[in-house]
């Protein structure tokens, strides 16, 4: 670093009320050029040549994961299962169609089927789902 250099990055310290030495560190960030995450690193042959990302560990197909995942959600839909018997007929009835089918059945359409509200099928809905939550939260 010349004279001329150092005056400037002295006058930048002053100006910003920070440390030579930070604006040297960013003078030199600055100045560098950027490197490829992707770009081969390595040997000499093709198979030894891999980027960086390629010793990244996918943790979405880690074996144990998967199967643990898949142990919860037996599991989860077991308790539901199980949870869902215990409610009355007309309360199954909105929380299967409401939630667990393909279409989706809105308040108003419930409402209409059973002669009621639409706010009184939502707090069939709500009480159904209080009854469900505290259910699986017993079992578990």
């Amino acid at each position: 670093m010349n004279g001329l250099q150092k005056k400037k990055a002295e006058k930048i310290a002053k100006d910003l009320n920070v440390e030579i030495k930070d604006v040297l560190h960013m003078e030199n960030r600055l100045s560098s050029s950027d490197a490829a995450f992707d770009s081969p690193v390595g040997g000499d042959s093709e198979d030894e040549m891999m980027s960086p990302s390629q010793y990244l560990e996918d943790k979405r197909s880690d074996p144990a994961t998967l199967a643990e995942n898949s142990q919860i959600q037996e599991l989860n839909l077991s308790g539901l299962s199980k949870a869902i018997k215990i409610l009355d007929d007309r309360s199954k009835d909105i929380i299967q169609r409401r939630f667990l089918s393909e279409d989706k059945v809105t308040l108003h359409d419930l409402a209409a089927e059973y002669s009621i509200s639409a706010e009184r099928v939502r707090q069939i809905e709500n009480g159904a789902l209080k009854k469900l939550k505290a259910f699986m939260s017993d079992a578990a």
